[in-house]
């Protein structure tokens, strides 16, 4: 399996958690209209990469986690930052998200949320960046 794979994977899973209480879902697609809401969806970024050593690439793999919510006007943002505190937390404790070949992942920022507020209950996406720094051989992804 290719190291961006498993990352991508274990991030999930590590966002699991989140189903107990805070949100309906947590999914490694983009989202489509029917879901229930909150919602959070794990989406993968640009994976850019140097020469470390002659036998060995360093990555820098963006990690997008994008937060969906839809209430009442005046708890937009308290949903949405709820939310947020929670995966911010989850990611300090992930501790390279136990594979050996990640050596670091930090969190970037989060973008201007998007809003709607057509309808009964109003909708904002706040997406938050993390970049996750890991080891990759020249001659296999997967090793």
């Amino acid at each position: 399996m290719h190291k961006a794979r498993e990352i991508i994977n274990r991030f999930h899973e590590n966002l699991l958690f989140l189903k107990e209480g805070y949100v309906a879902d947590v999914v490694k697609t983009d989202i489509d209209t029917e879901q229930d809401f909150p919602l959070v969806t794990v989406l993968m970024g640009p994976d850019t990469r140097e020469e470390l050593t002659k036998e060995m690439y360093q990555h820098q793999l963006t990690l997008y986690t994008d937060i969906s919510v839809r209430v009442g006007k005046d708890s937009l943002y308290e949903a949405v930052l709820d939310i947020r505190e929670q995966i911010e937390l989850k990611v300090l404790q992930m501790q390279k998200l136990d594979l050996d070949f990640v050596f670091k992942i930090t969190f970037q920022n989060m973008g201007e949320p998007e809003y709607n507020g057509e309808g009964v209950d109003y909708t904002c996406k706040a997406r938050l960046e993390f970049m996750v720094e890991y080891f990759s051989q020249h001659d296999n992804p997967s090793a």
